[in-house]
């Protein structure tokens, strides 16, 4: 069957690998390209270390990605 989707989870859990918005961008555009929806969990973009590359949203590269965020890990209230 054809490829039908992508699902990124930048950062990652639990390595906290983030991709760069470069990366982040690639992705978008080659989704696009190929016609395949790009999901992009940011559940986690709060919460990066200092030294860690800007967590870029795949909102600012494609307007039909689809994203999942969330407030309750970011603040600590997980299960709420």
């Amino acid at each position: 069957p054809p490829l039908r989707g992508l699902i990124l989870s930048s950062p990652a859990n639990p390595t906290g690998v983030l991709l760069s918005p470069d990366e982040v961008r690639d992705l978008c555009a080659a989704c696009e390209e190929l016609r395949v929806l790009f999901i992009s969990d940011e559940i986690y973009h709060g919460i990066t270390y200092s030294d860690a590359p800007r967590a870029a949203s795949a909102l600012e590269f494609s307007q039909s990605a689809l994203v999942i965020n969330s407030f309750s890990k970011y603040y600590s209230m997980t299960g709420w």
